[in-house]
């Protein structure tokens, strides 16, 4: 009989066990001697191990597997097994390599002996599938500060498994002055992140200060024609080279008050962005460009009068003279020279004096009249035998409606132009006129051209003549709109607050004269009605009340000082016939002399008010 041997198979058949004569009768025992008992020897307890693969590999899309490579520890000699072993791995990670449970345990001999043994332990191994390295580079730039971001799109991966795809942009971005790195975005479309190890290759955006832009600051110019008033700027600057949105703000400086020119300077400047934001700093060439300031000189005229007579030896002067442009608060100081004495005529000229004027400010526009001195005709040689009195150019010449050249013009029809004719024969005559009458003779054959006495018949309006006076008015100078300054310092007008102030001064004087006086007057009554006590009074008394009345009388006296200083003032600084203002660099000093003389009144006032205390006092008492 057979003990502890499976009866049937897997299938349910039974098993034909035999024994065969085996070189290792240990594996048998004889037990019966009626019979052969024969028992299975192979019944291992001892721990057979059964491990699983491990493998590893880079993330390359595919399944990591290892199924053969079971690795047995604790079988016998000479004993296998054939063993697989089931796991997968793809994505980048661990996962377990397991035995199947299929393994078979084969003896020396081939046969299968795994259910002799009762203690197999099964290990799993490991799948590991490591992440793929990539390498994402991101392009560099730089530029110029301009105030716009600075950006590189440039941007690409290396290291993809084939087949599968990202999508990159870049996002870095340098406005301002200095560095930063070209980051970028990424989206993981068909691919897994997990299966990548990234590697930045960033590239660096650089904005630098702007020192190759042409920036050009201009300040303004401007021109106009003296008026005595500063010309200036304060803006107006202009810029050429700014990026697109920047502004500039600026401060200017430059005046120009007299003719000529003198520059109008930029001296701060910000730069800032479309934002308002002071970006001055970003920029390092700027160019500072001056404006002109010109002054233009004032255009003026200058006129002076014309006059004629008949020649009678003695200068013939005009005086009249005046000057049209200055401006208001400068004057000239103008004196005529003009002078004819002799048969001919000239331009009456003059001389200027700039007072407090500047000739570089005008420029001067000549009117100059003429002063004509004709010939008498040689028909007695007096002045009264040729009324005419050429020159109808002076009234052309002379603007104002003075008619001092036509007083001596009785007749203006002797256009001067037949005088000329005869001023070269006269010339040799005219001084030896009134000796030898016989000189006239010679003359007398130059009458031919008798045009002269056809002007002589129109002598008509010889009444005229009688106005010849009119051009000695001593030549009056005409200064132009204000009077010239005084030379004792006062100005060119008179101010009403001084000539109230002194008022003010004199009237306070008569006020402390007239309560003075009303003060004595009363005093000197309440005296009488106490006569009788004041025959007791001591010399003491006496001497105190002599002394209350000279106090008092010289605080009167001092009064007139003040009124009188104040009167003195006014008349040597104020000239009432020019024109009224109302305060002038004066004014200061009349309100000083108010103010002491309103001081000695307060003090008048005080010195009463204690006599009247003690007068009080003493009655009580």
């Amino acid at each position: 009989t057979w003990t502890d041997l499976p009866k049937v198979d897997n299938n349910g058949d039974e098993y034909n066990y035999t024994v065969d004569e085996v070189e290792t009768p240990d594996h048998y025992i004889r037990s019966n001697p009626d019979g052969l008992t024969v028992k299975n020897t192979y019944n291992y307890t001892s721990e057979v191990t059964l491990t699983a693969p491990s493998d590893s590999k880079t993330y390359d899309g595919t399944s990591l597997t290892a199924t053969t490579g079971v690795i047995v520890s604790g079988l016998p000699a000479g004993f296998i097994v054939e063993a697989t072993a089931t796991g997968s791995q793809t994505n980048a990670g661990s996962s377990a390599n397991v035995v199947d449970n299929s393994y078979v345990i084969k003896d020396t001999v081939g046969n299968v002996q795994t259910t002799s043994f009762t203690n197999v332990t099964t290990v799993n191994g490991t799948l590991t599938v490591n992440p793929k390295t990539v390498t994402i580079t991101t392009g560099s730039a730089s530029k110029a500060y301009d105030g716009k971001a600075l950006t590189d799109s440039t941007v690409e991966i290396e290291g993809l498994v084939d087949g599968e795809t990202v999508t990159l942009t870049a996002t870095g971005s340098q406005t301002e002055v200095g560095s930063s790195d070209n980051t970028y975005d990424i989206e993981w479309d068909n691919a897994t992140a997990a299966n990548y190890t990234v590697t930045d290759n960033l590239g660096t955006l650089t904005v630098i200060e702007n020192s190759a832009a042409d920036i050009v600051l201009t300040a303004p110019s401007a021109s106009k024609t003296y008026d005595g008033t500063a010309l200036t700027m304060t803006e107006g600057v202009t810029a050429s080279g700014l990026p697109e949105g920047f502004t500039i703000e600026a401060t200017i400086s430059g005046s120009q008050t007299n003719a000529g020119s003198s520059a109008s300077v930029v001296e701060e400047y910000i730069i800032k962005d479309a934002n308002g934001n002071d970006k001055t700093a970003n920029f390092k060439k700027v160019a500072l460009v001056n404006g002109t300031l010109t002054v233009n000189p004032k255009a003026v005229t200058i006129t002076t009068g014309s006059a004629s007579k008949t020649y009678d030896s003695t200068a013939l002067t005009e005086r009249t003279v005046k000057i049209e442009g200055l401006i208001r608060g400068e004057s000239v100081k103008l004196t005529v020279t003009g002078s004819q004495t002799e048969v001919g005529s000239s331009a009456n000229t003059y001389e200027i004096e700039w007072d407090n004027a500047t000739a570089a400010n005008y420029t001067v526009t000549e009117n100059l009249g003429t002063l004509t001195v004709t010939d008498g005709g040689g028909m007695g040689g007096g002045p009264e035998d040729d009324p005419t009195d050429p020159e109808p150019t002076p009234d052309p010449v002379t603007p104002d409606p003075e008619p001092t050249p036509d007083p001596d013009t009785t007749d203006p029809e002797p256009v001067p132009v037949p005088v000329p004719t005869p001023v070269p024969g006269p010339v040799a005559p005219v001084t030896p006129d009134p000796e030898p009458t016989p000189e006239p003779e010679e003359p007398t054959p130059e009458p031919e051209p008798t045009p002269e006495p056809e002007p002589t018949p129109e002598p008509e309006p010889a009444p005229e003549p009688e106005p010849e006076p009119e051009p000695t008015p001593e030549p009056t100078i005409i200064i132009p709109e204000r009077e010239t300054p005084r030379s004792d310092g006062s100005s060119a007008e008179w101010a009403l607050i001084n000539l109230l102030l002194t008022i003010l001064t004199g009237i306070i004087m008569i006020v402390l004269w007239i309560t003075y006086f009303t003060n004595k007057k009363r005093e000197d009554e309440e005296d009488e009605e106490t006569e009788a006590v004041r025959a007791y009074a001591t010399d003491e008394d006496e001497e105190e009340d002599s002394d209350t009345i000279k106090r008092k009388g010289i605080l009167r006296l001092l009064s007139i000082i003040p009124f009188v200083v104040a009167v003195i003032v006014f008349i040597l600084t104020e000239d009432m016939r020019n024109p009224m203002v109302l305060v002038d660099r004066w004014t200061i000093w009349m309100a000083v002399i108010a103010l002491v003389q309103l001081v000695l009144a307060l003090f008048c006032k005080k010195s009463y008010e204690e006599d009247d205390e003690d007068e009080q006092k003493e009655a009580n008492a």
